[in-house]
């Protein structure tokens, strides 16, 4: 009975990077993210993925390996490998997974993983240009809470650009900030100072609140589960609660899979103000 039962509808990373199961469609289910830029302007580059947490960098980031693997480069999704809590483990995984698109892994590729900085940068350039075509590869991220982020970050997006124009490849890399926007800021002026590396930011906006409505009437309007509606001081109320707080799609997903349920709990035709007020006092709750 409640249109809202289950999760928000995320996007698994393609596993067969190949065989994408997403149409192009697909990702447009909310207009806050940029349009692609060329494949020409970014071959050879880093795209770095920036923007609120919620609001869709994987989504996308996924249209890009897509849209991008459709043009004739070779998509490789490694998202699915992280979130990783050190950069030096993620820096290891991705040199292996890259090594294995020429063949079977063996000791000596396990050992050549656990170098330092300088080497680890040297066998990404190498596996890049032996890996037997022009590659869009999407980065597994870094938790938002790691403390030696900040720290490696910057040389570390430096390091798969070189690999990148090398190769004529593209990386997709996801940055998740700690503080947004100013770890944001801190990073893009740090990464500015190189003039020799090509990396083109992406900032996914916010969902807007008239988006986050449209999103809302959608999945009531396309559920077969109409029993319950919502009563009209509850809808104007929720508009108002999306220009006010900082939902991005999940959460709001979340928060009318609640009020639903506390209607059909009573239970009650109509979600009302009674079944919506605990829920906005506990987002007041959760953002203090």
């Amino acid at each position: 009975m409640n249109p809202f039962a289950g999760g928000f509808d995320g996007m698994e990373p393609c596993w067969n990077s190949e065989s994408c199961p997403y149409s192009a469609h697909d990702f447009l289910l909310f207009d806050n993210a940029p349009e692609p830029p060329p494949l020409e302007q970014v071959r050879g580059s880093v795209l770095l993925l920036a923007g609120s947490s919620g609001h869709g960098k994987s989504v996308y980031g996924h249209r890009l390996l897509h849209e991008y693997g459709a043009q004739g480069m070779k998509p490789f999704d490694l998202l699915g490998e992280g979130p990783f809590q050190q950069c030096l483990a993620r820096r290891r995984q991705v040199l292996l997974k890259l090594r294995s698109k020429n063949g079977p892994l063996d000791e000596e590729d396990m050992a050549n993983a656990q170098v330092d900085d300088a080497g680890w940068a040297a066998k990404l350039r190498n596996v890049m240009c032996g890996a037997g075509g022009e590659l869009v590869v999407r980065l597994p991220c870094i938790m938002q809470d790691t403390s030696d982020v900040e720290a490696r970050i910057g040389w570390e997006i430096l390091q798969y650009g070189m690999a990148a124009q090398r190769s004529k490849s593209v990386f997709i890399y996801e940055y998740n900030a700690r503080a947004w926007p100013g770890d944001w800021e801190k990073l893009r002026k740090e990464i500015e100072l190189s003039r020799d590396v090509k990396v083109r930011s992406c900032v996914v906006d916010p969902v807007t609140p008239n988006e986050l409505w449209t999103y809302v009437k959608g999945v009531m309007d396309s559920s077969p589960h109409k029993q319950i509606t919502l009563d009209t001081d509850v809808a104007e109320w929720l508009k108002y609660i999306f220009g006010q707080c900082s939902l991005h799609p999940q959460s709001v997903h979340g928060l009318m899979r609640r009020i639903f349920n506390n209607a059909i709990a009573e239970p009650s035709p109509k979600v009302t103000l009674n079944h919506l007020m605990p829920e906005v006092i506990r987002i007041g709750g959760e953002a203090a």
